[in-house]
């Protein structure tokens, strides 16, 4: 550490293998580094080989962005499942409140002022979910929507940040693909399915780190564990085993050791019910009546669920039918 303890330096000639130790010396490690610095998201892998020290310090990145990895040696996420039954569970519970009152200015039942997260998720999801089919959905309308996912998940503390981590880190992917697709031509197609597909035509980009279609499975994938999470706390279910439930279905079956480690390490630290539903209140919902605060909260959710689940119903068709649930682990 240095500058009191502000920046951290990783000396080029420190050898992980000596550090961490290895069954198989002679195999080139990556120091993994998953962190919240300033409130910014921060991942990155650092290789074993080295040509100068590595020095982490504030500020990474602007806020919503993340650091670029130039080695390629980030986030690796090269596959997704579709579990369309608790998808489908979820969109008949969305269907139901299709009917009641719209979020006004934030401000949900019995006058409860909640927070703006949750009118923002309400709002983007609903904007895709009449503009489906999917194939017809504009990327950069995917892409804010997954954002406000994000910014949802961050009022959950450090033990969700290797999802919100993720979340970030695909969303500016594929901001990236698509600054550099409309400066070559501001005509270009840019809808996600149409992306994906291009990647999934062209050798070997369909899987390849930093390709639309990955970034894209793999924020699927992340969609579908706050889908059930968000579900299962509607249900009633308790924070920690709805957020291990959802950890164990969406996400464990596609993960390598070190990241399955990482996440459930962070969600034994998820927030208690009462806590997760105060922070989804406005001001932290000091002096609301906690039974009248656990409606508020539920019933958003539910309207919530009715454009954000349709949406991941119709994302999981269009994975199904083409085949891009790739098998490999991140």
């Amino acid at each position: 550490l240095e500058q009191g303890g502000a920046s951290l330096r990783i000396p080029r000639q420190l050898s992980f293998n000596k550090v961490f130790g290895d069954p198989l010396p002679f195999r080139r490690k990556k120091l993994r580094i998953v962190a919240l610095i300033n409130g910014v998201p921060y991942v990155n892998a650092i290789r074993e080989t080295r040509n100068e020290d590595v020095v982490i310090a504030p500020p990474i990145a602007p806020p919503g962005q993340m650091p670029v990895d130039t080695d390629g040696a980030g986030v690796d996420q090269d596959s997704i499942e579709t579990r369309s039954d608790d998808i489908q569970t979820a969109a008949s519970i969305g269907r139901s409140a299709l009917g009641s009152p719209r979020l006004d200015g934030g401000v949900g039942f019995d006058g409860v002022s909640l927070h703006p997260v949750m009118q923002r998720m309400t709002e983007s999801f609903s904007k895709l979910a009449e503009a489906l089919p999917f194939t017809q959905l504009e990327a950069e309308d995917v892409v804010e929507a997954v954002d406000r996912v994000g910014e949802m998940i961050s009022l959950f503390g450090a033990s969700m940040l290797p999802v919100r981590t993720s979340v970030t880190d695909n969303v500016v992917k594929i901001r990236k693909q698509l600054a550099a697709l409309k400066k070559a031509d501001e005509k270009a197609d840019t809808r996600l399915a149409f992306l994906i597909l291009a990647d999934v035509a062209t050798k070997h980009k369909g899987k390849k780190e930093g390709s639309v279609c990955l970034s894209a499975l793999w924020m699927k994938r992340c969609m579908d564990f706050q889908l059930l999470f968000l579900k299962r706390l509607i249900d009633g279910v308790d924070s920690y085993a709805a957020a291990k439930e959802a950890l164990d279905a969406k996400l464990v079956p596609w993960q390598g050791w070190l990241l399955r480690t990482t996440c459930r390490t962070g969600m034994k630290m998820v927030p208690t019910r009462a806590k997760i539903i105060a922070g989804l209140l406005k001001g932290g919902g000091g002096g609301v009546d906690p039974d009248i605060a656990e409606a508020a909260v539920m019933d958003s959710m539910r309207r919530l669920l009715a454009g954000f689940s349709v949406v991941l119903l119709e994302w999981g068709h269009f994975v199904e039918e083409h085949d891009l649930n790739f098998p490999e682990k991140a």
